[in-house]
């Protein structure tokens, strides 16, 4: 697989945890709301593991500008996982704040998409494209998190 598509596909399975959240705003339910918070949460924290541990740091070199907007947007992100975090165990985290997040985390990954992925993939070292496809997959993505798709518990998610 190639890295560039590993990248989007990571980000496509974000996009569905992300729609996840969302949906259990929707319902109401603070169980199910935390839970696919802490989904979230933990797939966003391995995929920013992933670029800024086997991508980064080479990109950096070719594209300093760049690279700090990448991190200074992670760093961003991580601070608003920990604020909106805080606000959800507190039973204070609103829609409204969790779908600006969304949307927040939509504008990086399109501006990776734009800016980072083809140079990573043109440019990586192969080594360092295998590690990368390798943490992505090791950290699982979306798929453990996935919710049923028949069956009470479905009815249960979708109602």
């Amino acid at each position: 697989m190639r890295l560039d598509h590993a990248l989007r596909d990571d980000h496509q399975a974000l996009e569905v945890t992300f729609e996840r959240v969302l949906r259990r705003f929707h319902g109401g339910d603070s169980e199910a709301i935390r839970t696919a918070w802490l989904a979230l949460d933990e797939e966003l924290e391995a995929h920013l593991k992933a670029e800024e541990r086997f991508i980064l740091p080479e990109f950096a070199k070719s594209f300093p500008v760049e690279a700090q907007r990448i991190e200074r947007d992670h760093q961003r992100i991580r601070a608003a996982l920990v604020e909106l975090g805080i606000d959800l165990d507190l039973h204070l985290l609103r829609e409204h704040a969790a779908e600006r997040f969304v949307q927040t985390l939509r504008e990086h990954a399109q501006y990776e998409d734009e800016v980072f992925y083809a140079w990573a993939e043109t440019s990586l070292s192969e080594r360092a494209q295998h590690a990368a496809i390798a943490h992505l997959r090791a950290a699982g993505g979306s798929t453990a998190a996935e919710e049923p798709t028949r069956g009470p518990a479905a009815e249960h998610l979708h109602a």
